[in-house]
């Protein structure tokens, strides 16, 4: 039994909560066989049920005393368990998942990384097919809400479905985070909403678009994008969407079409 201490830097939250451990394995509906990539496996806890099903799991941990202990035993003890020592903010997952059949993913993310890793995960060539996350309650309520969007709707619901799976109380984790923790599923759109040559500029358009969130959706394009008020009006006409709406109440399929637009616009030197 490995008493590791979690590391504040890391994010470290241990989940111990054996309900919510099988919630979640249940949840990624495996087989045997399945092929599954894991970020921050931790002591194993998700791992070893995974393994335990004859799934084919990678692995990438950052955590050193993790990697030398308890995930050691795990790669004595399976052996179709690969673990990988890097950094998943930075790295790009397809170094790892070698070849270009379907696969899973499975995280408790760290909070202080969760959206930059999901999105390194989501927006790669070859996305999985279903994902299993925890993150932060607020964090997975703006991404699946299927109402009053905020940045981050958009950005994940353009190439996903997704949707709320259960709430994770405090006390699961050892130590005991300050938050809510949110378990989400992500199932992969066979065809995206958008152009995923351009998914950099959507993702920045978005971000842009929410510069100024209470406004009207004329005067938060026209300060993020920095449109002149009538080029604004004219893009949002031109898409058929109400400019008096604030930006959290488009749908997504509103967000891609206005973006087209305004790529089109823009490449034409229409708006100014």
């Amino acid at each position: 039994m490995y008493s590791h201490k979690a590391k504040k830097s890391l994010g470290q939250h241990f989940i111990h909560d054996r309900r919510v451990i099988n919630r979640i394995i249940d949840s990624l509906q495996l087989e045997a066989e399945d092929k599954v990539l894991e970020i921050g496996p931790g002591k194993g806890q998700l791992s070893r049920n995974i393994l335990s099903a004859g799934a084919e799991l990678t692995a990438i941990e950052i955590d050193r005393y993790l990697i030398d202990g308890p995930l050691k035993e795990l790669s004595h003890e399976f052996k179709q368990f690969t673990l990988h020592e890097a950094d998943a903010a930075d790295v790009d997952p397809n170094e790892f998942m070698i070849n270009d059949g379907p696969y899973k993913f499975v995280s408790n993310l760290p909070y202080n990384s969760a959206t930059k890793i999901l999105r390194n995960i989501m927006f790669q060539e070859h996305p999985p097919m279903l994902s299993v996350v925890m993150l932060q309650k607020e964090v997975a309520d703006n991404i699946v809400s299927d109402g009053n969007l905020g940045i981050l709707g958009p950005i994940f619901q353009s190439v996903a479905f997704c949707r709320r799976l259960f709430n994770v109380k405090r006390t699961a984790f050892k130590p005991v985070p300050k938050v809510t923790s949110t378990v989400i599923e992500l199932k992969i759109r066979e065809q995206p909403l958008i152009d995923l040559t351009n998914k950099n500029d959507f993702i920045d358009f978005i971000i842009k678009s929410f510069s100024a969130p209470r406004k009207q959706l004329h005067n938060s394009l026209s300060i993020g994008l920095d449109l002149e008020l009538e080029s604004s009006r004219l893009l949002l006409e031109v898409s058929e969407v109400n400019h008096t709406l604030r930006p959290e109440k488009l749908s997504v399929t509103e967000w891609v079409r206005i973006f087209n637009e305004y790529k089109k616009t823009v490449g034409l030197n229409l708006l100014k």
